[in-house]
């Protein structure tokens, strides 16, 4: 449904993360937890929107398959919570692969058009081929959701004992997680110097970290 929100029909701002943490914790009763995985995503792609011809990613199929993994194993802990999302970081660029896949094979339905306008007015029909598109997204869409989402439950369900008693120790916090995320802000200034120093920045906090580390 919240994919269909990106094109099909484009009725404000729907698909994004933040839209779908805020139905699903309201639907599941964490709302703390889904507006805090949903903000990554949303922090994350800020940056990519659609002009053109670029499609951008798909956010609703990795914030919703994060959100799964996170209702399914209780990965209420932001340590955990990392684990889901960038499991299902990839998501976004599959799902894009396989919108522009679909994309190509419904240009095709121009020429079936052009035919059917020659045959007179009878037989010309595009709100049939806008149905027949509509309705063939939809189905690829939740396909799509609906394999990845059980693929990675069963993933996470074979190496969640191995992983699980590690990944909870680590010291993340949501603003950590949310402060990642909005690298991908600054990203989309386009301002090469920005870069330079932001990556000087880092290299020297991680290094006055190291020393602080040996001090102690």
């Amino acid at each position: 449904m919240f994919s269909l929100f990106r094109f099909q029909l484009n009725i404000g701002l729907l698909e994004r993360p933040l839209a779908i943490g805020l139905v699903w914790g309201l639907l599941f009763g964490d709302l703390a937890t889904a507006i805090s995985i949903s903000l990554f995503f949303e922090l994350f792609w800020m940056d990519l929107i659609p002009a053109g011809t670029f499609i951008p990613p798909q956010m609703a199929a990795s914030t919703l398959a994060a959100l799964t993994l996170v209702e399914v194993y209780h990965f209420t802990a932001p340590p955990l919570a990392v684990l889901a999302i960038i499991a299902c970081l990839p998501l976004a660029w599959l799902g894009t692969r396989i919108e522009a896949m679909e994309r190509e094979r419904q240009n095709k339905s121009y020429n079936e058009l052009l035919r059917s306008s020659r045959g007179g007015m009878d037989a010309f029909s595009p709100g049939g081929l806008v149905r027949k598109g509509f309705v063939r997204m939809a189905i690829i869409n939740w396909l799509f959701f609906l394999v990845s989402s059980i693929t990675l439950v069963w993933i996470a369900g074979l190496v969640l004992p191995f992983l699980q008693r590690y990944v909870v120790l680590l010291p993340v916090k949501w603003w950590h997680v949310w402060f990642g995320a909005s690298l991908g802000g600054l990203l989309s200034i386009r301002f090469r110097p920005g870069y330079i120093l932001l990556a000087v920045a880092a290299a020297a906090t991680a290094f006055a970290a190291y020393l602080a580390n040996l001090g102690t």
